[in-house]
This record gives structure tokens, C-alpha cells and sequence, in this order.
């Protein structure tokens, strides 16, 4: 640990919004294109690998199920992701959900710069880390922190 910060394994950094809502829908079952009427749900946290977010929708979580993510980002854009669901966790009558984005590395590259832009719009003041972020995001497919 460094300055109370805990060393994690995640992959990428996670952005915990205020009050940000997305939609989710079905897309397929079983590779059968199964489309289905989105329901909005609640952000926990995201990032460019995937979302967390609670909903009083009871899914399974299994590989054969895909859905459908969607948010509006910074300055009024929307993207929809593809994606699985991870894990499930019950609180009371509602549903926690770990999904795991099923994107292309331009995809997830659109990401961490629509995102690094979230970022930016939440903490302005923080504009060094900002930096430091962007500068990250451009080299990490030149180095990888933590390989040896």
C-alpha cells in the first residue's frame, strides 16, 4: 500500500457517477438474436472493460446470454456495448451486476477516451492526474504496469 491506496489487479480503472443511469436489453440467448425492450438501470461503476449496475431485473448469469448496454457519455453521446454478465449479488429486492463488455480494442479505446472525458468533467480541478490518465491510456499498448 502507498498512501492508503491498495494495490489491485484490476485491469482497468474504474469511475464511480453520480446518479448515472443506463439501459439494458437482451440481445441474444444462446446466439439466437433475441431482442427485447431495454429497462434503465442504475451505474455503480465503469470502465473500458465493463459496467457494474443494479436493477430489480433477476438475470442468469451464464456465457449463453448476451446483452445489450447503453449510456449517454459526455456531451450528450450514446454507446451501446455488447456484453455478459460476470457475477450477480441480491440487496434486498434488487440486483447488483457485473458485466463485462464484448468490444473490439477500437471500441475499447473510444472508451477510455470517452471516459477520461467523464473524468474530466467530474473533477476539473484534477487536471494533472487527467493528464497523467490520457498519457496512460495512449502508452498501454506499449508497456503494460506491473510486467516485468
Amino acid at each position: 500500500m502507498f498512501d492508503g491506496l491498495q494495490y489491485s489487479r484490476r485491469r482497468y480503472i474504474r469511475i464511480k457517477p453520480m446518479n448515472e443511469f443506463g439501459r439494458i436489453s437482451i440481445k441474444k440467448v444462446w446466439g439466437v438474436e433475441t431482442p427485447s425492450r431495454s429497462k434503465p438501470v442504475l451505474i455503480r461503476n465503469i470502465s473500458p472493460g465493463g459496467v457494474c449496475f443494479e436493477t430489480d431485473l433477476h438475470f442468469p448469469v451464464n456465457r449463453h446470454l448476451t446483452l445489450l448496454f447503453g449510456t449517454t457519455v459526455v456531451n450528450r453521446i450514446s454507446v451501446e456495448f455488447e456484453g455478459r454478465l460476470v457475477w450477480r449479488k441480491r440487496i434486498d429486492n434488487m440486483y447488483v451486476y457485473g458485466m463485462e463488455f464484448l468490444i473490439s480494442d477500437s471500441e475499447r479505446r473510444l472508451m477510455v477516451r470517452l471516459l477520461n472525458d467523464m473524468l474530466l468533467e467530474m473533477t476539473p480541478h484534477l487536471g494533472e492526474i487527467h493528464r497523467l490518465y490520457r498519457l496512460y491510456a495512449a502508452n498501454r499498448q506499449t508497456y503494460s504496469i506491473g510486467e516485468r
